[in-house]
């Protein structure tokens, strides 16, 4: 149990019902995934850091339940749709078109993606055979391609260079191999 300060008094802090024998267990049900493959290090980072390790040795997810609500309410009184026409600028739509475990559904449906696209006068869509996390977290050369690719398409003055966005003639003080 934890508690948080809220218009000054403590209140319990609620988490999400996700909890682990231990972080480490978590990591090794995690690697086997076929969504995350290959396993790299960031992975590894990323999915330990939603974690938060319980005097027992336990895992559970870092989230706290009122946040995870608050979520999703917001997600219910929000259309996105709406906005959706009103983005001008280009916009590259990567898809992830894999679940994140097998048997799960992708986080949008090609209906719903092509919707989007759709709606925005200027976006790209680029079906990627990924989930949502490894689509950005794994360094694929196809994902890089497909960035380089719409940047120097719409004439983008930004470019990826060391792992950081750079303006053109700029440098990152790292290798821009």
């Amino acid at each position: 149990m934890s508690f948080r300060a809220l218009e000054g008094r403590y209140v319990e802090t609620v988490y999400v019902d996700l909890t682990y024998p231990s972080l480490a267990a978590y990591l090794a049900a995690a690697r086997k995934l076929p969504s995350f493959q290959p396993w790299n290090r960031y992975l590894e980072i990323g999915l330990a850091d939603l974690l938060e390790e319980l005097p027992d040795g336990r895992a559970r997810s870092r989230t706290p339940r009122h946040v995870a609500e608050e979520e999703i309410a917001s997600q219910r009184a929000t259309s996105l749709r709406a906005l959706h026409g009103r983005i001008a600028a280009p916009t590259l739509i990567l898809r992830a078109e894999s679940g994140l475990a097998p048997g799960l559904p992708p986080v949008l449906t090609a209906g719903e993606t092509a919707a989007i696209t759709r709606a925005m006068p200027r976006a790209r869509l680029v079906e990627i055979p990924a989930n949502h996390y490894t689509i950005a977290m794994n360094g694929r050369a196809d994902v890089g391609g497909e960035i380089g690719a719409f940047l120097e398409d719409t004439g983008s003055r930004v470019v990826a260079s060391g792992g950081a966005a750079v303006q053109r003639g700029e440098t990152s003080g790292e290798d821009d191999r």
